[in-house]
């Protein structure tokens, strides 16, 4: 947004999962950081020239608020909370929080476009998840995991979700780049 690589593109729906304080550095503050995921939510509400615009918010997050203020009047607004999700369903690959919070808002687009619970329930039940992303490379002897978190909230998501997938067994973490 800040790059204005959203401009003259007629969004249907802006989506917000989260916000954590992960790229200040290249927005200078929390702030402005903030300020730029609202602005992508008001140049849905406001420029996009949809009839129909949707606004999916993780109420769980404490700013959810924020976002719900920016697009109320300008289209729908569906909240959506992860642990309403059966993940179950998709367990192969829906091990982490962070992928079910991802599950949840894909699965509330995807409602509220008309996409049937049956087909949705089929495609993420068939989803094998992202490639480097909480992938299992390696299951026996040992399990090695492959995941790009690269921020301290990212890693401490994908840390504390392989501790919760597995309790109990020792975690040895290998980061950095090639």
């Amino acid at each position: 947004v800040v790059q204005y690589r959203d401009r003259f593109i007629d969004f249907d729906c802006g989506v917000f999962l989260n916000i954590h304080p992960e790229h200040i550095e290249s927005h200078g503050s929390f702030e402005n950081y903030l300020a730029a995921k609202l602005k992508f939510f008001d140049n849905v509400a406001t420029k996009s020239r949809k009839k129909e615009k949707l606004f999916i918010i993780n109420s769980q997050d404490k700013e959810n608020g924020k976002f719900a203020s920016v697009a109320n009047g300008f289209g729908k607004i569906i909240k959506f909370n992860s642990a309403e999700v059966n993940p179950p369903l998709f367990k192969n690959w829906v091990d982490s929080d962070f992928n079910l919070e991802n599950a949840s808002a894909a699965i509330s687009v995807a409602l509220s476009l008309g996409v049937s619970k049956e087909k949705i329930i089929s495609a993420l039940a068939s989803f094998k998840g992202i490639a480097g992303r909480m992938e299992f490379v390696i299951k026996n002897p040992f399990e090695v995991v492959v995941d790009y978190a690269h921020t301290p909230d990212s890693m401490k998501a994908v840390y504390s979700s392989l501790k919760k997938m597995r309790p109990g067994k020792r975690l040895i973490c290998v980061f950095g780049s090639a």
